[in-house]
């Protein structure tokens, strides 16, 4: 009787700690996923500072620098937003950068 319980007592701690296992291996890839998509994204912003800085570098050639920052990302325009990777570069109407973003860009 009291084997059988030790036994079940020793199963259940063992699937409980390879549920936390689990857990921690799914936290560390997401967080893995979020560090390296955040430095990316810094990675751009730091190539596309110098040539913003002097306000008349054309878009396409902002748009050219953060794409040399990083592996190759698909550019697509989204409410405004031109998003490199995981940067979001805002163009006024005379295409002049007046804000840089990171995963979301709040209007």
């Amino acid at each position: 009787m009291i084997t059988a319980g030790l036994a079940c007592a020793l199963v259940a701690s063992n699937i409980a700690w390879a549920v936390h296992a689990l857990d921690v291996g799914i936290t560390r890839t997401y967080e893995h996923a979020s560090y390296s998509a955040s430095g990316d994204a810094l990675a751009r912003a730091i190539a596309v500072i110098p040539l913003a800085a002097n306000g008349q570098t054309a878009k396409a050639e902002l748009v050219a620098a953060a794409l040399r920052a990083g592996d190759t990302v698909d550019v697509f325009e989204k409410d405004g937003v031109t998003w490199i990777g995981h940067l979001g570069l805002q163009f006024n109407a005379d295409a002049q950068l007046i804000r840089a973003c990171a995963e979301a860009c709040d209007p």
